[in-house]
């Protein structure tokens, strides 16, 4: 037997983590910047690396010291990846002192305040938490401008100026709907060529159709601001949005008219009831044979 042996705490060690790094508590963040993916982004000593690290990380440390009320150790593990040619961001904290990092609200947090553009609010996540946002979607029919297979890459020149646009338009037109939260042009289809746009919006959101008439009557200043001739589509029917407002139209005037019929047969009716009990009405004897 070697009897009783002292362990020296400090040299254990696990993936490159000591004893005293592995007790500390860990909060971990994703989220996706909508910047053009590059292979070199996935290399920690790239220019490009360097560049969207100083652009990221500085702001939601900053916001993740401040909802803690204390601060991260420094150097966090910081990855990018390729999400649907954007840039997927994980970024993962470790705290020296305890700190509720189960504790809900991060998310939500980090998407009201986070007011880099480039940060798609809907993708915050933090320790498994997603930001509570409301999705409306628009579907945008560009009619001035045929598909090519360049607007399919969100990397693309003439892909990232026709979003830009659409983004400014939207943004302008629906900020003043609170609690606005962001617009992101999704993703172009052919045949005719058609956006589909997400607009987001915190918590109470205002209705889909306020969100619509927002977009419909703003449709003649994207005209005048960028040039874009744009028609607001249903995408089950293809259709422009106004014919909801007919096909309303129609069954509002049905229904009146269905009212002033079913009107006229009870004052029918009382007139008839109305007369002597000795007289028949032939219009009420009409109606009940």
């Amino acid at each position: 037997m070697l009897g009783n042996l002292s362990l020296d705490e400090s040299s254990l060690a696990s993936d490159g983590s000591n004893l005293t790094d592995l007790v500390l508590e860990t909060l971990s963040i994703h989220l996706t910047a909508m910047e053009p993916f590059r292979p070199l982004l996935l290399l920690p000593s790239s220019a490009l690396f360097v560049l969207l690290e100083k652009k990221i990380l500085p702001q939601v440390t900053a916001l993740v010291a401040e909802f803690y009320s204390a601060h991260p150790q420094e150097g966090p593990l910081l990855l990018f990846s390729n999400v649907d040619q954007w840039v997927g961001v994980y970024i993962e904290y470790k705290f020296q002192t305890p700190v509720g990092t189960h504790l809900p609200g991060l998310a939500n947090y980090l998407a009201r305040n986070i007011m880099d553009p480039a940060v798609q609010k809907s993708s915050i996540m933090a320790n498994g938490e997603k930001a509570e946002l409301v999705l409306c979607e628009v579907w945008l029919q560009i009619l001035d401008q045929p598909f090519t297979e360049a607007l399919k890459d969100k990397t693309s020149p003439k892909s990232r100026k026709l979003r830009g646009q659409l983004t400014r338009w939207l943004t302008a037109i629906l900020r003043p709907l609170r609690p606005f939260g962001q617009v992101v042009v999704e993703k172009f289809q052919p045949d005719p060529l058609t956006a589909r746009v997400a607009a987001t919006f915190f918590r109470p959101a205002p209705a889909r159709a306020v969100v619509q008439s927002c977009v419909l009557q703003g449709l003649q200043a994207l005209w005048e601001a960028e040039g874009l001739s744009v028609k607001m589509v249903i995408p089950d029917l293809g259709q422009p949005d106004t014919s909801i407002s007919c096909y309303a139209v129609a069954l509002i005037i049905l229904g009146l008219l269905f009212i002033a019929l079913i009107l006229v047969l009870v004052w029918k009716r009382k007139t008839c009831f109305g007369v002597s009990s000795q007289t028949r009405c032939p219009f009420l004897l009409l109606l009940l044979q």
